[in-house]
């Protein structure tokens, strides 16, 4: 191809199958679709790195493809690029690369490991579908969302890590894995879809966080491994055959107290299995249809969330929660709460860490767990560690003696080795400890626990709010670090300002932004007929100290964009929508705030004012409303009645001085537009037409009119 070619056109070489090489020159900056399609006679193909996007159906069916490489100047990867390449065997895909399109890979038979990199959010439908020789995945933090049948059909795929980013898994993604063994879903999702897990004959083990609130139609159907299931308490739908033909299913822990509704094939296996259930709760299992058939329903104790109350235990050996950072090794305590001094001789339970954390191991390949000496010795007590097959950690501690025990009612008794992955994402990560047992000196029987949660916080935790979202907060909550983002139309233009939280001055004057609070209202009749038509809203620069939140400001930047504030140690306060209230001798004006917005239809029908286009300005029409963290104006007559005509010219002063607009463009609401020719003075006073203005400055339609 001569280096004067610029793109290769769509079906170019279809078909072409006999052709083994080609060679693309730098000149070319598209590949259309189809372009190699059929070339099952291809081998190799160096793309150059002036391409930026590979087509649809760009390589499909060029079976003796082996390897290609994509240029770091792609960007995206074409619906069905390289569907049916059964030939090939590996292929890298570059950061630059943002979109993988439905069927990429699909039937790449002999390809055994991809990395989706963090510039993907999406995997696209079906991308690695049918990939039989596909043993290695690794998903990069950014990818949001795996699509239907994503990797439906990778039979040899024995594990995969789901990273935290991800929100969203469709149907079909692992159906037909039979080499999955274990999976663990991040708590970032929150449904699982239909035919997710459909047969996954191999899957032994899976964990749904708390996160989940949904289980879809035949999500692990045919699972036939599997052997016990724990659905949290966030669960409210399981739809048909969800666990339908799982032979082995014998555990069920349900953990909400109140049986979510199920039909008859749901748990197939349920004449076989034990449920287990919150305590008092197993009556309305035993009443409810389909559950109340389990082979037996037994109560425990349960604390389904992200930490446990210490104060619901007499004894129970229990970690406490923690903040650190990616990529360090911490000493996590160990600690053992017990009613009587001296009654607890041993202990054990099992630890389950999230994806990210891990054991640090000994030269033996041993969890390291050391024994603390404040309330034993290590005369009198030994601690091991193992790790079992299901990624837990079994600890367990036991006495020298039968009567020897640990000292006091609470405190420290071990510590454990852990290290943060280098990559683990920012956030709150559960950890439990579960099926915990203390052997005590004063029972036969030992003291039991099924479970204590804790959290771990990794990194600082960012809280998002950005300008015009709808926010509903029932509780003040205090967040490390606070990012505000705020949107202005146009630069020096004063705009409504509502939110829960405090902004500091001085972080208001480092962003280039200014605020200004309300002062005082004030009335006038400009051309002494004795009737009011002009209302000024008096507003203050505020210079120093902060804002407050729930409380009416009026903010503006000194240029147009986003602008996002962070901020450090911020509290947000419970979302108010509240109404500062002030009055002239004839009317009432109320400032109300809103988090929600307000619709066009109730601006318009109760001509309510809002800021918009640098001024205060009513709906011309129901077909805009206010957005949220904005606030309104009401005006009406102190006898209640309306006060249109009172506020026919609304002002807006800073320190004083009137705000000038050379043009009233709205770009928040929809205003009130005035007639054509209606022209006034600059102190408010209208004239009739143009024709006999002396010279100077005049306001004409919105804008500034000099006459010479």
């Amino acid at each position: 191809i001569p280096s004067s070619v610029t793109s290769i056109g769509n079906y170019a070489f279809n078909g072409c199958n006999r052709l083994t090489s080609i060679e693309i020159p730098s000149s070319v900056t598209s590949i259309g679709d189809c372009a190699f399609r059929g070339c099952t006679g291809l081998t190799s193909i160096e793309i150059p790195s002036s391409v930026t996007s590979i087509g649809q159906l760009v390589f499909d069916g060029c079976s003796g493809l082996t390897s290609i490489t994509i240029p770091s100047s792609v960007t995206s990867i074409g619906w069905g690029a390289f569907d049916g390449c059964s030939g090939l065997t590996s292929i890298t895909i570059p950061s630059s690369v943002t979109s993988i399109g439905n069927y990429a890979f699909n039937g790449c038979n002999r390809l055994t490991s991809i990395t989706i990199p963090s510039s993907v959010t999406s995997t696209g439908w079906g991308a690695f579908q049918g990939c039989t020789g596909l043993t290695s995945i690794e998903i990069q933090s950014g990818v949001t969302s795996i699509d239907s049948h994503a990797f439906n059909g990778c039979n040899r795929l024995t594990s995969i890590e789901i990273p935290g980013s991800v929100t969203s898994i469709g149907d079909y993604a692992f159906a037909y894995c039979s080499g999955l063994t274990s999976i663990e879903i991040p708590s970032s999702v929150t449904s699982i879809g239909d035919y997710t897990f459909y047969v996954c004959s191999g899957l032994t083990s899976i964990e749904i966080p708390s996160s989940v609130t949904s289980i879809g139609e035949y999500a692990f159907f045919a699972c036939s491994s599997l052997t016990s299931i724990e659905i949290p308490s966030s669960v409210t739908s399981i739809s048909n055959s969800a666990f339908d033909w799982c032979p082995g299913l014998t555990s069920i822990t349900a953990l909400s107290p109140t049986p979510v509704s199920i039909s008859s094939n749901v748990f197939s296996n349920r004449a076989n299995a034990t449920l287990y259930v919150p305590i008092g709760s197993k009556a309305a299992y035993e009443a409810s249809d389909y559950w109340k058939e389990f082979k037996e329903i037994v109560e425990i104790e349960v604390f389904d969330g992200n930490y446990s109350d210490l104060d619901d235990f007499d004894n129970v050996v229990y970690m406490e929660s923690f903040r650190t950072d990616p990529g360090e090794e911490i000493e996590l305590p160990i600690l053992l709460k017990n009613q009587t001094a001296g009654d607890i001789s041993g202990f054990e339970f099992y630890l389950h860490l999230p994806t990210g954390i891990s054991p640090v191991l000994d030269d033996e390949g041993f969890p390291i767990v050391t024994l603390s000496t404040e309330r034993t010795t290590t005369r009198k007590h030994t601690i091991y560690g193992d790790l079992e097959s299901n990624g837990s950690i079994h600890i367990y501690a036991s006495a020298a003696r039968p009567t020897y025990s640990f000292s006091d009612t609470d405190g420290e008794v071990a510590t454990i080795s852990l290290k943060v992955a280098d990559n683990m994402e920012n956030g709150i990560y559960p950890i439990s400890l579960r099926d915990i047992s203390m052997t005590s000196l004063s029972s036969e029987d030992p003291f039991t626990v099924s479970r204590y949660y804790l959290s771990a916080q990794i990194g600082t935790l960012t809280f998002n709010i950005n300008d015009g979202e709808a926010l509903a907060y029932d509780q003040t909550e205090t967040h490390e670090e606070l990012v505000y983002t705020r949107t202005f139309a146009s630069a020096d233009k004063w705009q409504a300002l509502y939110v829960p939280f405090s902004i500091p001055i001085d972080t208001l004057d480092k962003y280039g932004l200014q605020v200004a609070e309300l002062n005082d209202t004030h009335m006038y009749d400009t051309d002494d007929d004795g009737e009011f038509d002009q209302t000024t809203l008096e507003f203050l620069y505020l210079k120093r100290g902060a804002t407050e939140p729930n409380y009416p400001y009026l903010i503006k930047s000194a240029s147009a964009g986003d602008v996002t504030l962070t901020m450090t140690d911020v509290e947000v306060k419970a979302t108010e929508e509240t109404e500062i209230e002030c009055s002239t001798t004839r009317a009432v004006f109320k400032i109300r705030g809103t988090y929600a917005g307000v619709s066009g239809a109730v601006m318009y029908a109760n001509n309510y004012y809002a800021m918009g286009g640098g001024t205060l300005v009513r709906m011309a029409n129901a077909d805009s409303g206010l957005k949220p963290q904005r606030w309104y104006l009401a005006v009406e007559n102190k006898d209640g009645s309306p006060a249109e005509s009172l506020a026919a010219m609304m002002r807006i002063s800073i320190d004083g001085i009137e705000i000038e607009e050379s043009e009233t463009a709205i770009s928040e609401v929809n205003a009130i537009g005035q007639k054509h020719d209606e022209v006034y003075t600059l102190d408010g006073r209208r004239v009739n037409g143009t024709a006999a203005l002396k010279s100077g400055l005049y306001v004409k339609n919105h804008k500034k009119l000099f006459v010479r």
